[in-house]
């Protein structure tokens, strides 16, 4: 399908980016970024408008992905979903995208505004799209740590985290962040992530809303983190987590959100997963093992990209 000049592969794109199914239509996006094919451009441009958010985000990262950034044709595109577009992830897509083809003194003056949006997932995402720059980005982001959105301040202490003069503020914040129930499964989530990546350093045990939690990707985080702790019993936290991951009923949602952050998992952590998974009764060792199977390529990719 990445044949420069490959007519069936344009037109096998061209069918499916037709498809009824917003997901196929999201996965041709995803195939047309970057490509050397004189219609991808097009096709994206045109996924840009399409009705299901989840296409419009796709073409917005594909666009990203062209040599030198977003293709000039289709800045407006991205500029009037960055202004407009009624889902907030899409804005934050766009948001990406743009600053990715900006130069240093543009792209600081564009963070800075973006850092201070009304809508907290636009200022979550900046500081994301910020702390993949070369910048000194203390400045723009210590003051979120003190932001009112617990996703904005959880997203700010896992950036800063990695900074010693910033370790005990962002402890701080994320022992917060974690404490309040009400913080929405994203800032849980983004938190609990930050003390896989980094070790939980001091903090507190994790509070029960956590262990206990409804959200699967939530609650794995959290279980997962135990298992790295004194005391914990090892064997009852392996069989709750292989509950979740065994239930047909989360699998895309722990592929979706929990899958990106198993590189944050400690060595140790992510063998004790996979070696209990051996003793499961066959129906939900066969249902692990295809996550476990994603598990791996995400593992595989990430240290591709460190090579």
């Amino acid at each position: 399908l990445e044949e420069p000049g490959s007519r069936r592969a344009g037109e096998l794109l061209e069918l499916a980016a037709a498809s009824g199914d917003a997901e196929i239509r999201v996965r041709v996006a995803q195939t047309r970024g970057g490509s050397r094919d004189r219609y991808a451009l097009t096709g994206l441009l045109g996924a840009c408008r399409d009705a299901d958010f989840k296409v419009r985000a796709a073409a917005v990262q594909a666009l990203a992905r062209f040599p030198g950034g977003v293709p000039a044709i289709a800045l407006g595109e991205v500029d009037h979903l960055l202004e407009a577009d009624p889902e907030p992830l899409v804005r934050a897509a766009a948001f990406q995208a743009i600053l990715s083809g900006h130069s240093g003194d543009e792209s600081r003056a564009l963070a800075g505004k973006w850092l201070a949006h009304p809508d907290p997932i636009i200022r979550a995402r900046a500081v994301e799209a910020v702390g993949r720059t070369d910048w000194d980005f203390r400045p723009l982001v210590v003051p979120l740590l003190d932001d009112p959105a617990p996703l904005v301040r959880a997203h700010a202490a896992r950036l800063l985290r990695r900074d010693e003069r910033n370790r005990s503020q962002t402890e701080r914040v994320l022992q917060g962040v974690l404490g309040d129930s009400h913080a929405g499964n994203d800032a849980h989530e983004v938190a609990l992530a930050t003390l896989h990546e980094g070790g939980p350093s001091g903090l507190h045990p994790l509070p029960g809303h956590l262990l206990s939690a409804t959200d699967p990707a939530v609650r794995v985080l959290a279980l997962a983190l135990c298992l790295g702790m004194p005391d914990a019993d090892s064997s009852e936290t392996l069989r709750k987590i292989l509950d979740v991951l065994a239930d047909p009923a989360h699998a895309e949602d722990l592929r979706e959100r929990l899958l990106p952050h198993i590189p944050d998992f400690s060595e140790n952590i992510a063998d004790a997963i996979l070696m209990a998974s051996a003793s499961l009764e066959p129906a939900k060792r066969e249902q692990v093992a295809r996550l476990l199977a994603d598990w791996h390529r995400v593992l595989e990719t990430r240290m591709e990209d460190a090579t």
